[in-house]
């Protein structure tokens, strides 16, 4: 796996804007897993409390 920086540079984004896009996938992933839209054994890094 990449760090961020090199990703962020490969894609031609700053780092910050990759790393805000990452966080919001998690939430929107996060809150899918919630509403029962994904059950988490199918998304890869997201658990239920």
């Amino acid at each position: 796996m990449k760090p961020i920086a090199v990703t962020a540079h490969d894609l031609g984004i700053a780092e910050s804007c990759l790393r805000r896009w990452m966080k919001q996938d998690d939430i929107v992933g996060y809150e899918q897993v919630l509403h029962g839209q994904i059950p988490a054994q199918d998304r890869v890094g997201v658990s239920t409390p």
